[in-house]
Parts: structure tokens; C-alpha cells; sequence
């Protein structure tokens, strides 16, 4: 049971400490000064917010501990997926910022 919790506890970290890094990407992407930005990554984003909005959870939010802990599941799986694309974009980033 604690490990479990503990599992929950870094994915909500790992998903928490990856949006803003995801949505400054996608700015990027839209603005067109990142191009590269796979539509896959795009594709995986827009189905991670659906199933976080659905009223429709494998748990649901009204159970509000246990019912939040599969939406930041879902983000921490997403950002697993596109762990590569954002660290391409980090260091893009950093080197655009370096100049």
C-alpha cells in the first residue's frame, strides 16, 4: 500500500513539473519557432486533457484523493511517452536563450 502511494506521489510530481515545459513548447510549436514538434506528441497531449476533463475516469474525481491520483497517472505516463521531445525542446530552448 505504501509503495503504491509513493508511485502515486512521483507521477503527480513528474506530471506536475512537466506542463509548463509542454505548454512552452507547444507555444512554440504554434508560433512556428519550433517546427519539429511531433503532431504524435500533439495527438498524446490532446487525449491525456480529454480523459482528465471527462467526467468519465477510471476513478472518479469526486472521490477527491484517489479520484485525482489517475488524472496525474495519465499526465505522468504522457510525459513518460514524450520524455525526448521535451528535453529536445529544453535544450533548443537553452541554446536560443544562450545567445
Amino acid at each position: 500500500m505504501v509503495l503504491k502511494r509513493l508511485k502515486a506521489l512521483f507521477a503527480a510530481k513528474e506530471a506536475i513539473t512537466g506542463i509548463p515545459l509542454f505548454f512552452r513548447a507547444f507555444r512554440a510549436w504554434r508560433k512556428g519557432d519550433y517546427p519539429l514538434f511531433p503532431k504524435k506528441t500533439i495527438l498524446l497531449a490532446a487525449a491525456a486533457l480529454v480523459y482528465i476533463l471527462s467526467p468519465v475516469d477510471l476513478i472518479p474525481d469526486v472521490l477527491i484523493g484517489p479520484g485525482w491520483i489517475d488524472d496525474a497517472a495519465v499526465l505522468a505516463f504522457l510525459f513518460r511517452q514524450i520524455v525526448k521531445e521535451l528535453a529536445d525542446f529544453e535544450a533548443l530552448e537553452g541554446w536560443d536563450n544562450g545567445r
